[in-house]
Order: C-alpha cells, then sequence, then structure tokens
C-alpha cells in the first residue's frame, strides 16, 4: 500500500514510489502500469502525474490549495490483471501575507477638505476578504500638512489638510490579517500653495495735527 502523504500548503512536489507500493508474483514492477482511477478533489492539485518507467507518482499542489483528497491507484501487469489502493493526501493550510496594489498618490489644492480613500480597493488577501483585515496609519513624514486616520467601520482612510499648509508627505498604512501577517503600502500626499487675498487690518492714528489734513493712501500686496 501507499502511505498517506501530509504536507503543508504550496509544499514542493511530492513523490511516490510506486515499484515499493505494488508487486507480481509473475512480471517485474516495471512491466506493470499504473493510473489514477479515483481523486475526490482533484482542486488541491495542479497536476498528477506517473512515470511508468520510473516507477513513480508526482503531485503537483495547486497554488493557495489546502484540504484533504483520497487517491485510487491502480496496477496492472500485462495479463490485464490489476489491484488497487487508496491513500491520503492531507495539505494543511498556511497563513499567506497579505498583498497590496498599491495605494494611489493624491494631489489637492491647499485648503481643500478631507480626502477619503477606500482602502479594501488597495489590500486583499488569501483567507482574509479585504474587509476584515485591520487597517493603521504606521508612517507621517509631515503631521503639519496632514492629518491621516482610518475610520475601522469603513476602512476608509480620511486624510485631513490642515489650513494655509502645502508642500508633500509620505504616508504610510499597514494592513494586519487575522493570523497576524501585515504588509505595508506609501503614497504622496501633495498640497499645492494657492495665493491667499491680503488681510485689511485697521490702522489707528491717534491725534496729531500734523496729519490731521493730510490725505493718506494704503497699500496691500499679496
Amino acid at each position: 500500500g501507499i502511505a498517506d502523504v501530509n504536507v503543508n500548503e504550496d509544499a514542493p512536489d511530492v513523490v511516490v514510489d510506486l515499484f515499493a507500493a505494488f508487486a507480481d508474483a509473475e512480471s517485474d514492477d516495471e512491466l506493470l502500469t499504473y493510473e489514477i482511477t479515483g481523486n475526490t478533489a482533484p482542486e488541491l492539485f495542479s497536476a498528477t502525474t506517473i512515470d511508468t518507467g520510473a516507477g513513480t507518482l508526482t503531485l503537483s499542489l495547486a497554488p493557495d490549495a489546502n484540504g484533504q483528497a483520497q487517491l485510487t491507484l491502480r496496477a496492472t501487469d500485462p495479463r490485464g490483471l490489476y489491484v488497487e489502493t487508496a491513500f491520503n493526501v492531507i495539505i494543511a493550510a498556511v497563513n499567506d501575507t497579505p498583498t497590496t496594489s498599491g495605494l494611489v498618490d493624491v494631489t489637492v489644492l491647499e485648503d481643500a477638505s478631507a480626502a477619503f480613500l477606500d482602502l479594501t480597493q488597495y489590500f486583499s488577501d488569501i483567507a482574509d476578504e479585504p474587509s476584515e483585515l485591520t487597517y493603521e496609519v504606521v508612517g507621517n513624514t509631515d503631521p503639519e500638512l496632514v492629518s491621516p486616520q482610518v475610520t475601522p467601520l469603513t476602512n476608509e482612510l480620511v486624510l485631513a489638510f490642515l489650513p494655509d499648509a502645502y508642500g508633500t508627505a509620505q504616508v504610510d498604512v499597514r494592513a494586519p490579517d487575522s493570523g497576524g501577517l501585515w504588509i505595508e503600502s506609501q503614497m504622496l500626499v501633495t498640497v499645492d500653495a494657492v495665493n491667499d487675498a491680503p488681510n485689511v487690518e485697521v490702522l489707528r492714528i491717534g491725534p496729531n495735527p500734523a496729519i490731521r489734513n493730510a490725505d493718506l493712501t494704503l497699500r496691500a500686496e499679496g
């Protein structure tokens, strides 16, 4: 028979020795023909390859697949007689690191309203839905320009811009999954300067006979 196979998700190919599993009283091992006659979970494999000459069965696992399959092998001799044996392939799940397509850069004008980014559009994970990831801001190179905050209920990144501030900041966002693995992505936030209108201040002049009847001209330049 063939012993059960226990491997982790995304493991290298598994090679099963068929010559060791089957024997025939009248025929040598290399004269037997082998075939898979049953597979309860073919989606767990990207390929199942039999090399009759070498007497091997090679199991190639499908990416990110886990679960259990029972495979049934048949060995047939030159006279057409055959025997079958079954074994289990058990693939244990392994937590995968989340992935990201990369945050987009944001450019606004000075004194702009807050900007909102749906973080679930930029992160993903094999085991968890994007909405199940936990998002957090872990870096901001210019807190005097922008205040980034994550709203947990909506998974939105809110960029609040400080008054009369302009320049560029890098904001770093981290997305951990339920298993503790995480990935980070960075974005540039650029605030372009806007020319502000000048302010008019009241000029108070005390009693002075020398300027009582003078004309005053005031100029304001932006």
